[in-house]
């Protein structure tokens, strides 16, 4: 029992060479597990930030039409072409009257204009005071009832000259603001509308059936037109009481209607020019 305890121990340096050998040398190998720790580092980078980009407003696009048919251009039931309505042409003073009142205020919302065409027969009375004007003459009578009842009058201005009142040229100023205050486009296309009932108007007056009244407008611009453009007041002698003439002889001679507008003063003068020639012009008076 001795002599195998004594080979047993002997021994075991041999065994435990073995084993160590073995677990070195022959051992198998376990495929390698990774451990977390032991991933490699990938060295990671900040994004660059990205530069603000408007966002591009997007226009509303029309739907995709429908590719023309054979019969593009025809009608069908459900698509009625709109009627287009023409301004109607008045027959009577009565349908004149009404149409006039009716469009006033596109013309103008100038006051002074919107009661000027409520007057008894405004019409009448438009008529009338072209006809007169037509002749050279002074419209105060046709239109005697939109005048304030003040006398011509005069003053002396800075140099001591003796000319038109303030007073005198602010008697008519209602009726130049109501004219100067008119949309001439406007104007010209409601006149046309009521022509033929100027025509007829006219002709009431006496004036032979082919006789158009445009004639007659167009002679009473024309008269008003050619008073002599002036750079200032032209001077007055007193005759007697509410009686004056012009110093200059030429200025003496001339139409009662070009004095006339003489008296109005030289702004009101010149804005009315302006005004005629631009209403002339949609009418095309001088053109014809």
């Amino acid at each position: 029992m001795i002599k195998k305890k004594m080979i047993l121990i002997s021994s075991l340096p041999v065994i435990v060479t073995g084993l160590i050998l073995y677990w070195l040398f022959l051992k198998p190998e376990k495929p390698p597990t990774e451990k977390p720790n032991d991933a490699p580092k990938v060295e990671e980078f900040a994004p660059m930030p990205l530069p603000e980009i408007e966002e591009p407003k997007v226009e509303p696009t029309e739907e995709p039409k429908e590719p023309p048919s054979d019969n593009e251009g025809e009608l069908t039931p459900e698509q009625p072409e709109a009627p287009v309505e023409e301004p109607s042409i008045p027959a009577t003073l009565e349908e004149a009257m009404e149409i006039l009142l009716k469009e006033a205020g596109e013309l103008s919302q100038n006051e002074n204009w919107l009661e000027l065409v409520q007057i008894a027969e405004p019409i009448k009375t438009f008529v009338k005071a072209v006809e007169v004007m037509s002749t050279g003459e002074r419209p105060v009578i046709p239109c005697q009832g939109l005048v304030p009842p003040i006398p011509f009058s005069a003053e002396r201005d800075e140099t001591g000259k003796l000319v038109v009142s303030k007073l005198s040229i602010n008697r008519f100023q209602k009726l130049i603001d109501a004219l100067l205050s008119l949309d001439s486009a406007k104007a010209a296309a409601l006149y046309t509308r009521l022509e033929p009932i100027l025509d007829q108007e006219l002709h009431a007056l006496g004036y032979p059936k082919n006789t158009a009244f445009r004639t007659t407008l167009t002679k009473a611009f024309t008269n008003i037109l050619e008073t002599p453009k002036l750079d200032e007041e032209p001077e007055l002698v007193h005759i007697s009481l509410f009686l004056y003439k012009y110093r200059n002889e030429q200025l003496e001679e001339l139409l009662p209607l070009q004095k006339f507008m003489l008296r109005l003063g030289l702004q009101n003068r010149e804005a009315i020019r302006a005004k005629l020639l631009e209403i002339a012009s949609q009418l095309k008076l001088y053109q014809e």
